[in-house]
């Protein structure tokens, strides 16, 4: 599992407005407590009202739940936080409200949380909590700003949500994708060496006997051969797809532009021969491992370029819009277009959609595309018609939590 959190910023301007809960306004159970509380003016009845409404308030949420005024200090905790913890507010008291994580995520928090009380933006982060016997969990927290009418932060709220499941699933989840990646890599590699064992003796008995074979023999040991020429692409296709999900993504600021045209360069002969127009809008910055970016793009250009209409040049055009959370980019060609019934299972491994007299391929160039996207946690589908070309899109996500 891993062993750092995960932050990130989700969203500007939207904080959480409402009454300003300052360090001078503590939770009225451990308030009384407090020995500096008592050297204080006693508060009003209706202070203490509002402090008793917002314990009570608080305490019924079933969410780990940490106030903090405007200098970072502690001022309320909930109770479902100190049942779990055993952390009551006097000890969570010049933790900056992060008493109880784990060591190795406090560094991912806080240099966020020194720009979050600078800007006043909220975040949310994936961390570990410490239970009261000693073990850890890992919670999602988000935290957000206290604003007062005038839209200054007057405090902090954050709300720690149990995702100890969902982490532990998710690591299974890699896990076993993992090992069978290994078991693709393996499989495949070990597959060539009794495929060129055939392929050799093949060679050898068109050799040695070429002048005793008749039509028919000749013709057989052709579709040898060819079947072992096919086999060999499909390994080397499978031992691709296997790569693709190995290895951490190198993860940086990308020009989408300047990959798109280095994936069209690598097309070159395929463009000139078919005589095909490719054009590219404004594409944006974006986060992605480079190398990866250019084989999506270059696997989608030549599917474009390849499925076109008999006698019609193909004219193909990349463009991208933003969402607030993402960028949506769109592949369009004039090509022979996609069953509605079909549009699902292209992106399945070895799919084929058509004679390979007609069109060659193994069928494995949509499912690396639909990799490389799902592990930059994005989208890939497609919109088209028989005849009307086809529009293949695939969303980029905008970071609102980087893995440290």
């Amino acid at each position: 599992m891993s062993q750092v959190g995960r932050l990130g910023w989700y969203g500007k301007g939207i904080p959480v407005t409402i009454a300003a809960m300052s360090a001078s306004q503590p939770a009225i159970t451990d308030a009384m407590r407090s020995p500096t509380a008592q050297s204080q003016p006693a508060p009003s009845v209706s202070s203490i009202e509002r402090m008793t409404a917002r314990q009570a308030l608080v305490d019924a949420i079933p969410h780990l739940i940490v106030t903090m005024g405007a200098d970072g200090e502690v001022d309320c905790v909930n109770r479902p936080w100190r049942s779990f913890t055993g952390i009551g507010l006097m000890e969570m008291r010049g933790s900056g409200g992060w008493k109880a994580t784990h060591p190795e995520d406090l560094s991912v928090i806080d240099a966020t949380w020194v720009r979050a009380r600078r800007d006043g933006y909220p975040f949310e982060v994936e961390r570990r909590i410490r239970a009261s016997d000693g073990s850890y969990r890992w919670h999602l927290t988000r935290v957000a700003p206290l604003q007062d009418a005038q839209e200054t932060a007057v405090g902090w709220i954050s709300t720690s949500t149990d995702i100890h499941h969902k982490r532990a699933y998710e690591e299974s989840i890699r896990q076993a994708n993992h090992e069978l990646q290994q078991f693709a890599y393996v499989a495949s590699h070990d597959l060539q060496e009794p495929l060129r064992m055939v392929t050799g003796y093949l060679s050898l008995l068109q050799r040695r006997c070429s002048g005793s074979l008749d039509a028919a023999a000749n013709e057989y040991v052709g579709y040898a051969f060819d079947g072992a020429a096919r086999m060999q692409t499909l390994i080397q296709q499978l031992l691709d797809f296997s790569r693709v999900g190995q290895g951490n993504l190198r993860i940086t600021q990308v020009d989408s532009a300047s990959a798109c045209r280095e994936a069209l360069a690598n097309l070159g002969a395929m463009v000139a021969q078919s005589r095909g127009a490719v054009s590219c809008g404004p594409l944006p910055m974006v986060w992605a491992d480079r190398t990866q970016l250019v084989r999506l793009f270059q696997n989608l250009l030549h599917n474009a370029l390849l499925y076109r209409l008999p006698d019609v040049s193909p004219t193909v055009r990349i463009t991208a819009q933003p969402t607030l959370s993402e960028w949506i980019f769109c592949v369009h060609d004039n090509g022979i277009g996609i069953a509605a019934e079909n549009q699902a299972r292209i992106f399945d491994v070895f799919q084929r959609l058509h004679a390979r007299d007609d069109y060659p391929g193994t069928g494995m160039g949509l499912a690396v595309c639909k990799k490389i996207v799902e592990r930059h946690r994005g989208r890939l589908w497609v919109t088209s018609e028989p005849g009307q070309g086809s529009c293949f899109f695939f969303s980029l996500p905008v970071p609102t939590r980087v893995e440290a």
